[in-house]
């Protein structure tokens, strides 16, 4: 009967130090959102880029944030953040954002067709450090510059130039663009 009773008094120690491991687990896990913008651009009038996996590194280890093929054209996304992902993440101190890409096109003004602009490597890694921190939400947004592709000889390269946004830089931004587009609509009715 003892060994009964201290196997049970065991066996429930193990389920509530169980618990609470989890439970400090959860605990130990913040928010990383995940978005997408662009400017406008005088040379295309898309630039078509298909992401096919996001992944974010901390202490050196690489963490998948999301494997979801995803396909923007970036000249569509002036002055708007469109949602790439949202993950549950440990905290700590991250220093990079990993992008691979499956495919990117653009479409010159005055064409007609898609032509493949070459990225090379086919990823592209944003060095920029952010912290996620318990039970909180940090957003970022990712600013493509359509000006990063560039005609080779008979192909395109896209070398992107990216800038990684808090989102109050993001709406600075915004309001800045708008600013400018207010000022050239003024200058061309003079």
């Amino acid at each position: 009967m003892k060994k009964i009773s201290l196997i049970l008094i065991l066996f429930s120690i193990s389920i509530i130090g169980a618990c609470t491991i989890s439970q400090q687990n959860a605990n130990d896990q913040g928010s990383l959102v995940l978005k997408l913008t662009d400017n406008a651009n005088q040379n295309y009038s898309k630039v078509l880029v298909t992401l096919s996996k996001i992944e974010v590194n901390k202490d050196g280890n690489w963490t998948v944030f999301s494997e979801q093929q995803q396909t923007f054209d970036l000249l569509t996304l002036e002055n708007v953040a469109i949602l790439l992902g949202q993950q549950q993440l440990d905290v700590g101190k991250y220093t990079q954002i990993r992008l691979s890409v499956d495919k990117s096109q653009v479409q010159p003004i005055g064409g007609d067709t898609l032509v493949d602009a070459k990225v090379p490597s086919d990823k592209i890694k944003l060095v920029k450090e952010f912290t996620i921190e318990e039970g909180k939400t940090t957003e970022l947004i990712i600013d493509f510059d359509p000006a990063s592709v560039k005609k080779a000889g008979s192909q395109y390269v896209m070398n992107p130039v990216i800038k990684i946004l808090t989102t109050s830089e993001f709406q600075e931004k915004v309001n800045q663009n708008k600013q400018q587009k207010q000022n050239n609509n003024t200058n061309l009715a003079n």
